[in-house]
């Protein structure tokens, strides 16, 4: 990921810049182009760089640029090439997969990578004393879950299976076409249990209490304010890698990290939909669907989201055709399901080609009469006041700021905003410690169940406290079913439900809008799993 670290001046500076867009350093230069170093804005700290413990989108990027899992995404959407493992076989009935490990692959310690290495980490990952909120990712190998939820203490049982040092088998429940996308995740990163052991405590805590595998490594980490990287010599692969160094900063405002790449300072960067006109005409501007959602969650638990009248009332007095045009600007579409475009269906197709899925427009009167229903329902006659969570940036704000305008105009509901680091926001939901919380999923891999399988009762994502029982039902065929079709009308089964009761209210399908320095070239952006990658990055000359 992007950028030629340099001194990160304090606020002050950082404000001068306004005052200097458009002068400084030409975009169409940089030292950093010459020492082939890139500077990328991640926007938010991760929550943790623990690789079975990490759930959030800057993590999966921190990580992915340091280790690498069995396999690795490709360039091309939905493609799995091999990572720590040079190939893989798959059995006639789909149930047994065999990885074989390269012998080159290698610590940054220079120890040797090793199946024992794998078989630690998800171990580790599956243990019930982790809390690896990604754990049901797994499973899908046999008694997992038993293991994971405790019914079960013999890991052994695990359909894990060591076959020496460098071959790993695994065997399934029931044949799962997308088994490789999951291993490409970093619950399914390697941790060498030597080193594991010899930090004890501290493991990932530090760039030194971290040990690498994959193309780079940490040698500098400040929280909240930067990561550095420089190529990992130990790493199969490392005369393919063209970036010698990598700088991931924390510019969680706009309007600064625009000037920041105007001036130099920044090689990549996120910009928002109001400062899209500025780039309009530039080479710079790259636009891309992302592959997600923004929504809206509840906490069922509240006293009044609890009714489901009341939620369905927020949902529908939410124009969002106005928030897309004129709030978001960034080429966004409303979203009035859950699935987005672009996520494969059965074979040479998309599940939303399929499965249209409109399931609500705006509409005030309805709205009003629900709202009205729902609270006679919960014999409460006065005005209701409710917390609307959201990160600590300008652009939530701002979007927050139409929701309250909204859901006051049209309800009379009296919403006030909530504004918390991402860190503050991920805890206050996963401790159930809020109202509502505009919140967003990109997907981990490309299927409908990375979506659909994030409410099932107890789930690792399920903040909201919602259960359904047909829904789980739902989302066991889904992820059980040999057959596509099935498994595909599985989950638009299980999205009507979800729509039907709306503990979560979709908002939009978004996209994303970044600038990049002309002479970058070979970077991937994703719409699944790591969204940004400079794995096949280099510097035109």
């Amino acid at each position: 990921m992007p950028k030629l670290l340099r001194v990160i001046l304090c606020l002050t500076v950082y404000s001068s810049l306004f005052l200097l867009a458009g002068c400084g350093k030409s975009e169409n230069s940089s030292v950093a182009a010459n020492q082939k170093v890139v500077t990328y804005n991640l926007r938010a700290e991760a929550k943790t760089i623990d690789p079975q413990l990490t759930t959030d989108v800057p993590a999966a990027i921190v990580l992915g640029t340091c280790m690498e899992g069995l396999v690795r995404q490709g360039k091309k959407p939905g493609e799995i090439i091999p990572g720590a493992a040079k190939k893989w076989t798959v059995s006639k009935n789909g149930l047994v997969w065999t990885f074989y490990l390269r012998k080159d692959a290698k610590w940054s310690n220079g120890a040797q990578v090793t199946a024992k290495d794998f078989m630690f980490s998800f171990q580790r990952a599956l243990k019930p004393s982790t809390a690896a909120q990604y754990a049901y990712m797994l499973y899908y190998l046999k008694n997992s879950e038993a293991y994971n939820t405790g019914k079960i203490k013999d890991f052994s049982k695990v359909g894990i299976k060591l076959i020496n040092n460098y071959e790993l088998q695994f065997t399934l429940t029931n044949p799962v076409s997308f088994f490789p996308q999951l291993l490409a995740n970093s619950i399914s990163y390697p941790i060498n249990e030597k080193f594991y052991n010899s930090v004890k405590g501290q493991f990932a805590l530090n760039a030194k209490d971290l040990l690498y595998n994959g193309p780079y490594k940490i040698i500098n980490w400040v929280p909240n304010g930067k990561y550095k990287f420089e190529k990992n010599p130990y790493y199969w692969n490392e005369k393919n890698i063209k970036i010698n160094r990598i700088n991931y900063v924390i510019v969680n405002n706009y309007n600064t990290a625009a000037n920041m790449f105007r001036s130099g300072e920044l090689d990549m960067t996120r910009i928002s939909g109001d400062q899209i006109p500025q780039f309009k005409n530039s080479k710079n501007l790259h636009q891309k669907p992302s592959g997600g959602i923004w929504y809206l969650e509840f906490n069922v638990k509240n006293k009044f989201f609890k009714n489901e009248k009341i939620r369905k009332a927020v949902a529908l007095s939410i124009n969002r055709d106005v928030f897309c045009k004129n709030i978001e600007r960034d080429g966004s579409i409303p979203a009035r399901s859950f699935v987005p475009p672009g996520i494969a269906g059965t074979k040479g197709t998309t599940f939303r080609k399929e499965y249209k899925g409109s399931y609500f427009k705006y509409n005030v009167k309805e709205a009003q009469k629900l709202y009205k229903e729902g609270l006679k329902e919960l014999g409460y006659k006065g005005k209701v006041h409710v917390k609307l969570l959201i990160d600590q940036k300008d652009s939530a704000t701002k979007y927050a700021q139409f929701f309250q305008q909204e859901l006051y105009k049209n309800l009379g509901m009296d919403v006030s905003i909530e504004p918390n680091t991402f860190q503050g926001r991920i805890q206050k939901m996963h401790s159930g410690n809020y109202d509502f919380v505009y919140a967003g999923w990109n997907p981990d891999y490309n299927d409908p169940l990375t979506f659909i399988n994030m409410w099932v009762t107890n789930g690792g994502n399920n903040n909201t406290g919602w259960s359904n029982t047909k829904y789980d039902k739902y989302v066991q065929i889904a992820s059980t079913s040999p057959d596509n079709k099935i498994r595909m009308k599985a989950m638009a089964d299980a999205e009507k439900i979800l729509m039907i009761q709306m503990p979560i209210v979709p908002i939009t399908f978004n996209a994303v809008s970044r600038l990049v320095k002309p002479w970058l070239k070979g970077y991937v952006f994703r719409s699944s799993g790591i969204n940004v990658s400079f794995y096949w990055a280099y510097i035109a000359k």
